[in-house]
């Protein structure tokens, strides 16, 4: 039998992997958001519409997850979704306009089970260490955030961007593949009685005004991070770099957040609150999403870019960790976060498409901007309240 040790280091491999997979499709698409417009003939909401949905499918699909998963094991719900995942890639890459959107929605589908029920795997799997393997999820989410942004260009150049979107099914293959080996760690648990105890817990978490703030916290960063994915590259070529400079600073705000994305959690778990933190990582955001808007100079959007993404990594994680700090146990963490995704991303998704439309209206990026700025003052209250020492829910025995 696998010892202890052993089975966690396999477990952080498989959670490094989910990282892998939950965004680098999506920010894949940012730098090639022109060259798709143009082969479909999209408009600028229209493109928008292509990052906007994996948002509506994690936000309709997450309250649905705990429950699938309670059926069949954290291992087999995700190696189910993943197989998902790997068919909207091809349908992304390969079947049209259509599919295009169809494709999309697949995968986010796909990467929604990974986004709920990875919190819970830590919650189970790392006591006393969520903040670690917190922090390690969400650095290999921007690691490979920043490379499929680097690569996007230069591989559509050579290759067409179909086939440079379809690439990332090797990443998802292998990924069904590791958790197909793990799937014996976490068995499904059939009983009708655990089953139903899951749904009543679910509900419960709707009662708990912490449960609420966690949430828009988490949608309020995403929507914050989506934005950027679906239109930095954009409003960098619109201050005069050329879209390969702009795929190259879209990586350094990626990178530049990954020192931040580990040590925050770390930082946080080791705090009685986390008040203090979120407020520094919201000041951190705010100093570089304004020098970006005011930033003309190479130097000074570089700056911004490495500021804000200490600013989107921090909060990233602080709003994951959060999650795993503030719940009673695994199921709760998950119970918790499928919440924080539906009622959160349903906010988030409104972000990609309203900013086109802007864009559109203004023909200028500086009123999106402003909003930006606007929506991470809003944020730094709701992060200061989610900092609460607080436990959401026990599971409270039957009479």
């Amino acid at each position: 039998m696998p010892s202890k040790r052993k089975i966690n280091i396999t477990v952080l491999i498989g959670i490094i992997l989910i990282g892998a997979v939950s965004r680098a499709p999506i920010t894949a698409v940012g730098t090639l958001i022109g060259n798709i417009s143009s082969d479909l003939n999209l408009s600028s909401a229209a493109a928008g519409m292509i990052t906007t949905l994996p948002l509506l499918a994690f936000a309709f699909v997450s309250p649905f997850v705990t429950v699938v998963a309670k059926k069949l094991g954290f291992g087999r719900a995700l190696i189910s979704a993943l197989f998902v995942l790997a068919i909207g890639i091809l349908v992304r890459s390969f079947a049209g306009s259509a599919g295009v959107y169809a494709g999309t929605a697949l995968m986010g589908v796909g990467i929604a089970f990974g986004n709920v029920l990875t919190p819970g795997i830590i919650k189970m799997k790392f006591p006393g260490n969520e903040g670690m393997a917190t922090g390690v999820y969400v650095v290999s989410m921007a690691v490979f955030s920043g490379i499929a942004a680097a690569i996007s260009v230069p591989f559509a150049n050579s290759i067409g961007w179909k086939m440079t979107l379809f690439m990332w099914i090797v990443v998802a293959a292998l990924t069904m593949l590791w958790w197909a080996f793990m799937g014996k760690l976490t068995p499904a648990e059939s009983s009708e009685e655990k089953a139903e105890d899951a749904k009543e817990n679910a509900r419960s978490i709707y009662s708990y005004p912490m449960a609420w703030i966690l949430a828009a916290y988490y949608g309020l960063q995403s929507l914050l991070y989506y934005c950027f994915v679906a239109w930095l590259p954009t409003i960098l070529v619109s201050k005069g770099l050329s879209a390969s400079a702009a795929g190259g600073f879209t990586t350094l705000n990626q990178m530049a957040g990954l020192p931040m994305a580990f040590l925050v959690p770390i930082a946080a778990q080791k705090m009685k609150n986390q008040k203090n933190i979120a407020l520094f990582v919201a000041a951190v955001y705010f100093a570089g999403m304004f020098m970006l808007y005011i930033g003309t100079s190479p130097f000074v959007i570089g700056a911004a870019l490495c500021l804000a993404g200490l600013g989107a990594g921090s909060s990233t994680s602080l709003a994951t960790v959060d999650i795993t700090l503030r719940a009673a146990d695994g199921k709760m963490a998950s119970a918790l976060a499928g919440m924080s995704q539906f009622l959160g991303y349903i906010l988030a998704a409104s972000g990609p498409t309203l900013l086109g439309k802007i864009y559109d209206v203004t023909n200028s990026w500086s009123v999106p901007m402003i909003l930006l700025l606007l929506l991470i003052i809003v944020m730094t209250f709701i992060s200061y309240a989610s900092g609460d020492d607080f436990t959401i829910g026990e599971v409270k025995p039957k009479i």
